[in-house]
């Protein structure tokens, strides 16, 4: 389980800049950090409830908070601070997946404003448990979940918010169709004037579904079905088997009936026994605050300047390279994020998020092979959990002909995504194929077969099984080994040659010389034993019988010139 860090931060001030004038504190306990303006006794009574509510969310849900991205929680003292980092006109708080890790902003740090901070660190969780919700679900659930409430030895989700109920008794309500297809950039999210009524039926369309004797028993199969179907009113349709206009008269029954459910858990919510540790805090830390967040706003030229002076008063700060790499690759400019991601690397990164996405942008150029294998390595090093990046690297060792090597990476990976799954066991297939076991190959053929979705993908894994179920290997099949040739060894009839090829030994077969054909400046000879380490190429098809222990069988063989 990775450790969650949540920055609290409020005047972000910077030497020189029009900025509020501020003091930062800096406050980290177990599993948080929080930067504030504000008194050291109100940022300890934050950073302790939201230790409060991760140990809540993780009794409930043990499975919320896998592998979830570092967080900056960033709160401000008043309204004239918060109004230059506002998301739009009316969101007292908000959350923002950032690129190595996740923002939740709100207006200010006050103990009665904590429930909108647990409504946004829903929306953390739903994101990273892979949840793609449609927007109703998505802010109807984080409201549910924002009534969080301690009562001595347990704990409630589930009270009425009065301030929603009153908004629908004096609103008229929407439709299911149009309250279901609202989107990001919808102005019933977006408006302060229609976003009321959105709001406030989410939550109580979730609270019945989630809560109510007659919908939450197959809660679970419609979240399923949502997610799956990425279509609201099939999930109501399969099912609870209501339309959408049924759905709607159940929900204005249940907002005038008597009672409501709400979820008790058992066992009081516990303060970390370690006491938060407070410090100052940094001009460099809150600049990259401030930019990081304006970067995300879509302000890049705010978030340029400050970048810009943190480097030249930073030169060898890693963070600000880091950052001004995806301030690059955000505007498209990915030569110029290459260049910073690699300086970072140089000035001793130890964000394993930013190497994973370095490279990703040195995929596709041949050259970067070396340099992107050591980047997906450093990257599994410092986030041995990211899956991601166990499967690029795995691709790449593939896409280089190192088979056992993409078996083993491949073999580690945890969680692979239904879209990705069906080219996951495509590549094991094939890569055990390469090495000649056919029936090793066999069942991950089956599985690519059985995750197939596009007309492409069904088209391959059909191709796949019908080659491995005939055993012949087409011209197709024609492979390419480079390295350096260090051994030649005679077995009568039969030669095997070892060559090293990116610090691999690999093992081929010249089964019959009479059908090799062999290519060297000059007169070709092969004599058996060591080698003087000249530049070979091996041209080969598999090599399908493990009992001759070679990877392939040898079609061309060229000694390169030196």
């Amino acid at each position: 389980m990775r450790t969650i860090g949540i920055l609290i931060a409020a005047a972000l001030l910077l030497p020189g800049s029009n900025a509020f004038a501020a003091e930062w504190l800096k406050l980290t306990s177990p599993n948080f950090e929080l930067f504030t303006t504000t008194s050291e006794k109100k940022g300890r009574e934050a950073i302790l409830y939201f230790e409060q509510v991760r140990d809540l969310f993780l009794r409930i849900r043990p499975g919320s908070l896998v592998n979830p991205l570092p967080v900056r929680l960033i709160a401000f003292q008043s309204e004239k601070e918060y109004k230059r980092f506002r998301i739009n006109e009316f969101a007292s708080a908000y959350y923002i997946g950032g690129d190595t890790r996740d923002y939740i902003v709100m207006g200010d740090i006050a103990a009665e404003h904590f429930p909108v901070a647990v409504h946004e660190y829903s929306h953390l969780l739903i994101q990273h448990a892979g949840l793609k919700l449609p927007r109703w679900l998505d802010e109807g659930w984080a409201d549910v979940n924002s009534t969080m409430h301690p009562e001595g030895s347990r704990v409630t989700i589930g009270s009425l918010i009065p301030g929603r109920m009153q908004t629908l008794n004096q609103n008229k309500w929407m439709s299911l169709e149009a309250l279901t297809a609202v989107a990001h950039d919808s102005p019933e999210y977006n408006e302060k004037s229609k976003a009321g009524v959105f709001y406030a039926q989410s939550w109580l369309l979730t609270h019945m579904l989630y809560l109510s004797n007659t919908y939450r028993p197959k809660f679970s199969a419609f979240l399923a079905s949502v997610i799956a179907t990425n279509s609201s009113e099939a999930a109501f349709r399969d099912i609870y088997g209501k339309s959408l206009v049924d759905v709607k008269k159940d929900l204005e029954s249940y907002a005038s009936s008597n009672s409501i459910n709400i979820a008790v858990f058992e066992g009081k919510l516990e303060k970390p026994s370690e006491r938060p540790l407070a410090q100052p805090a940094s001009d460099l830390e809150a600049g990259i605050v401030q930019a990081d967040l304006l970067n995300h706003l879509r302000k890049p030229a705010e978030a340029k300047a400050i970048y810009d002076r943190l480097a030249r008063d930073n030169p060898k700060s890693w963070e600000v390279e880091q950052a001004l790499g995806y301030l690059a690759w955000r505007a498209g400019r990915n030569e110029s994020a290459k260049q910073h991601f690699a300086r970072a690397v140089d000035l001793g990164c130890n964000d394993g998020q930013a190497y994973f996405d370095y490279a990703k942008l040195l995929q596709g150029d041949g050259a970067n092979d070396a340099v992107l294998t050591s980047v997906l390595t450093k990257a599994l090093e410092l986030r041995p959990g990211l899956s991601d990046a166990r499967l690029l690297l795995g691709f790449h060792y593939y896409n280089t002909h190192d088979y056992h090597r993409a078996i083993d990476q491949l073999g580690r990976v945890k969680n692979v995504a239904p879209d990705r799954a069906a080219s996951y066991f495509q590549v094991l297939a094939y890569s055990q194929l390469e090495l000649g076991n056919t029936s090793g190959a066999r069942p991950h053929a089956e599985k690519a077969r059985e995750y197939a979705r596009t007309p492409e993908e069904i088209t391959k894994a059909g191709e796949l099984l019908k080659f491995i179920n005939s055993d012949v290997v087409p011209p197709s099949q024609e492979l390419r080994a480079e390295g350096v040739l260090q051994a030649v060894e005679c077995l009568g009839q039969k030669t095997k040659i070892h060559i090293v090829a990116e610090g691999t030994h690999r093992t081929f077969l010249i089964a019959d010389p009479s059908k090799v054909q062999m290519k060297k400046p000059g007169t070709l000879e092969i004599v058996c034993g060591e080698q003087k380490g000249e530049p070979v190429l091996v041209e080969y098809t598999l090599n399908t019988d493990a009992s001759l222990n070679a990877e392939g069988i040898v079609r061309t063989l060229e000694i390169k010139s030196k």
